[in-house]
């Protein structure tokens, strides 16, 4: 071969292994994009929102083993490592949910879905930021915005295994998309745990207590004299309410109570004296464990059911509270 042709022809590989390259790294590159920040879809999201704080947090090991056990699935490389979202806050700067913003990978490259969680983790709605799959406006229509509303992760987990056998284009992004809810959820609650906390505690509170603050909040751990007979709380805080001079207002208590294959996220809010002002919890699809959620507000802890006859969701709230009363007598 002449010079010139062995010239060529080095020309002609360079020319090819460039091209394999290019073909190569643009899927990766689609998938992989910068995630954008969800600031306008917040708004569409929230439409009581009048602001936003941004925090960062990390997904380190301890965080993705507890996702992985709870879950069941396995977070990609990508949900490692450094993660945002976004505490919306409404009228007089209380907090009134979560966005987060996550990048899913389609057939044809990402999409980019914004989900927003209310102050007890479950989806207020969910809007598409951007994507190159042709069936991400599914996500946008009133049937699958009725499937997930209101749900917590278990809920959009439940959903989602009734589409991991199906091999439609249609039934496999509606998969794809509540694997992300699923995600975002429990994210946000374990990587930013110390923010969502202090989010939730003031936003139950404060619907209350309108100039409330928050103070001595403590993890339940803390507190190894109480014992929850018959039920395992898996993460309880605790919190007093008290004005701007300090004066005592009441009491705010979080916790993901769980019995057998019965999972409760409870929040009660009550008044100086012990009597419930606020309840609110991660049943807001069973209607009927909403409305006997609802009928405890105005009971003490006292008047609440206890003992063999009483329900899971009351012995929960009377058992909370008793927790929660003990913690500010040990004080």
């Amino acid at each position: 071969m002449s010079r010139q042709g062995y010239s060529m022809f080095l020309v002609w590989i360079a020319v090819g292994v460039a091209l394999a390259v290019g073909f190569v790294a643009a899927p990766a590159e689609a998938a992989h994009c910068a995630l954008r920040h969800p600031a306008r879809q917040i708004y569409e999201i929230f439409p009581e929102a009048t602001n936003f704080r941004t925090v960062t947090g990390v997904v380190d090991p301890e965080t993705v083993q507890e996702i992985e056990t709870v879950s069941g699935l396995e977070l990609r490389y990508s949900d490692r490592g450094k993660s945002t979202m976004c505490v919306v806050l409404g009228t007089d700067a209380i907090p009134v949910g979560f966005v987060q913003a996550r990048s899913e990978i389609g057939r044809n490259g990402s999409i980019e879905i914004a989900w927003g969680l209310d102050l007890d983790l479950c989806v207020n709605r969910v809007l598409v930021q951007r994507s190159r799959e042709p069936d991400s406006d599914l996500l946008l229509q009133a049937e699958f915005h009725g499937m997930v509303f209101g749900q917590s992760w278990r809920g959009l987990q439940d959903a989602a295994e009734r589409f991991e056998s199906s091999t439609s284009a249609h039934s496999r992004i509606i998969g794809t998309a509540l694997d992300s809810g699923v995600m975002a959820s429990l994210v946000v609650s374990s990587a930013f745990r110390d923010e969502v906390v202090e989010a939730r505690m003031e936003g139950h509170a404060r619907r209350v207590f309108p100039t409330g603050v928050i103070t001595d909040v403590v993890p339940a751990s803390a507190l190894s004299q109480v014992l929850l007979e018959g039920l395992e709380p898996t993460q309880t805080w605790l919190g007093r309410i008290v004005d701007r001079e300090g004066l005592p207002l009441g009491r705010v208590a979080i916790s993901k109570f769980m019995r057998s294959e019965e999972w409760l996220d409870l929040v009660i809010v009550t008044s100086a004296d012990g009597v419930i002002r606020h309840t609110s919890s991660s049943t807001k699809q069973n209607l009927s464990a909403a409305s006997k959620l609802r009928a405890l507000v105005g009971l003490s802890r006292d008047e609440l059911p206890s003992g063999p006859t009483a329900r899971f969701l009351q012995h929960s709230a009377r058992e909370l509270m008793q927790l929660c009363f003990a913690t500010a007598n040990a004080r």
